[in-house]
């Protein structure tokens, strides 16, 4: 196969000029990954884990860590189907280098952030190389986003599929317009990450661009190079269909294998773990997953308007931007730009299937706005004082940001003395005593108190029975399910969630101090 570009020398040219400015961060990039490792160092310094999301998935990590499992996921003694294996693979591979601890899981966040910056940075240069200094426009704007830049902080999935994601995007850029094999393996190996990363929903944005190539592959002809600016004719240009379509075919053996490729790790984990998982596990890990997501029968199922408002408030605080308003009348533009189609064909397919799809919670959207940013990017581009005013706007959001989460921090410290609870289960469970929740546990204390019992999950009205059967036993329940008298006494009481939350022995069920009620049919 041959390694010689296709494509006519200017434009070519031009990538050349581009990819040898690349290794030079430029100011921009430089604030980007500064943001990042601010709100990054004062989250690790002082911000608790919160329940339920990072608590369960570090409940995840350690239960499959101490069972010797890295197949099959597990939560409170039951198979976890929810989420595919490769951030609980990343705590891992953390733990085996550095030991069992909160802060490696708390840094894989920032880190995949700043690959994330790299790789967009490293395609927006791709896309348009005559503007290949300004590249690192279009990831400040992301990271410069007041909603991004505090969740990067967090245990969470959506950040490293973001990561995976930019990977990609500009591996499946260069394989695309170099048809060289090595660029389709790392864009398989790129896709493998974002499949493992987030399941099969990062097929939107790996297909649809791919997809796409006869829409925005680059023309043949050197007055459409990808630097043609917004407003200028040479934004567009029509190519012959069946030139489009003979360039496609030279392309799809290739891209269908990567794309194969790209899905294989994820199927042979899915195979894998439904075998230990059992018939129920297979069901719901294969099909179960992605019915009950669209249908939003596994949770959040919101209105088709539910993700509109959110259009604003996610770039805040672009969104506030004068500047960036002024640009958006260019924005009709970019469909005449051949390089922003290549964002604009996942950004439009993934804000269709969101807009269709029941179940929505505002992080689904990070990839969207991660597209839509990189095109505001290209349209300030031209503005010589942009980057300037936007780094300027960027770091006092993040100082404020970082000011408004220590002052936060201190105040949820108190709320959510994860670590306190989780030592006394552990002292508990070293003594051999049962544990059980009168309500919804969803793992919150297991990696805090790196239990390896189950904790069993009571509805109120069986907390009784539980108890006469566990006389050692102790129960754990927050004062709204709780109704105790006088004589009761607590063996523990902490401040969670603005509830006292009591840890109490079975013979206070048994002899009538303590009582479980149902929140809802209480008067």
């Amino acid at each position: 196969m041959s390694s010689v570009p296709e494509f006519p020398n200017p434009a070519h040219a031009a990538q050349v000029r581009g990819a040898s400015r690349l290794g030079r961060l430029d100011a921009s990039t430089l604030c980007a990954l500064g943001l990042v490792a601010l709100l990054a160092a004062v989250s690790l310094t002082v911000r608790p884990l919160l329940p339920v999301d990072e608590t369960r998935y570090l409940s995840v990590a350690w239960e499959m860590w101490w069972r010797g499992d890295f197949v099959l996921p597990w939560l409170n003694g039951a198979a976890y189907h929810h989420k595919p294996p490769l951030l609980f693979w990343l705590i891992h591979a953390g733990w085996a280098a550095f030991g069992v601890s909160e802060t490696w899981p708390r840094l894989i966040g920032p880190v995949s952030a700043g690959v994330a910056i790299l790789a967009l940075r490293k395609l927006s240069a791709r896309l348009w190389p005559q503007q290949a200094q300004q590249a690192g426009l279009g990831p400040l704007l992301l990271f410069g986003s007041a909603y991004l830049l505090l969740f990067q902080t967090g245990v969470m999935f959506d950040t490293l599929l973001l990561a995976a994601l930019s990977l990609s995007w500009l591996s499946l850029h260069q394989a695309l317009l170099g048809n060289r094999t090595g660029d389709w393996l790392l864009f398989a190996a790129a896709g493998a990450l974002a499949l493992l990363a987030k399941g099969p929903v990062a097929l939107i944005y790996l297909l649809a661009p791919l997809l796409a190539w006869p829409w925005w592959r680059p023309q043949r002809s050197s007055a459409a190079v990808h630097g043609a600016q917004p407003g200028n004719t040479q934004w567009g240009g029509a190519q012959p269909a069946s030139a489009a379509w003979n360039s496609v075919g030279r392309r799809w053996p290739w891209a269908l294998l990567a794309v194969l490729l790209a899905l294989l790790p994820l199927l042979a984990w899915a195979l894998a773990a439904s075998e230990r998982g059992g018939e129920a596990f297979r069901q719901a890990l294969l099909f179960g997953q992605t019915l009950d997501r669209v249908s939003g029968a596994m949770g959040h199922p919101r209105a088709g308007w539910f993700f509109l408002p959110f259009v604003l408030l996610l770039p805040f605080p672009w969104s506030l931007w004068p500047r960036a308003w002024r640009a958006l009348r260019d924005a009709p533009g970019l469909l005449r730009d051949r390089p922003a189609r290549f964002l604009l064909a996942p950004l439009a397919a993934g804000s269709l299937i969101h807009l269709l799809v029941s179940g929505k919670q505002v992080h689904y959207l990070i990839p969207l706005l991660a597209l839509g940013l990189l095109l505001l990017a290209r349209l300030l581009v031209d503005d010589a004082a942009a980057a300037a005013r936007a780094r300027r706007i960027a770091w006092v959001q993040g100082a404020v940001l970082a000011l408004a989460l220590l002052a936060a921090s201190l105040a949820l410290r108190p709320e959510y003395p994860i670590n306190d609870i989780g030592a006394r289960l552990a002292a508990a469970e070293r003594q051999g005593q049962a544990l059980a929740y009168i309500g919804h546990y969803q793992g919150e204390f297991h990696f805090a108190g790196r239990l390896r019992s189950p904790v069993a999950e009571l509805a109120p009205a069986q907390a009784a029975s539980w108890a006469a059967a566990h006389p050692q036993g102790l129960l754990l329940a927050r004062s709204k399910r709780l109704q105790l008298i006088a004589e009761a006494k607590p063996l523990a009481e902490f401040r969670y969630k603005r509830q006292p939350l009591y840890l109490l022995a079975a013979s206070e069920f048994i002899e009538g101090h303590a009582q479980a009620i149902d929140p809802i049919a209480a008067p």
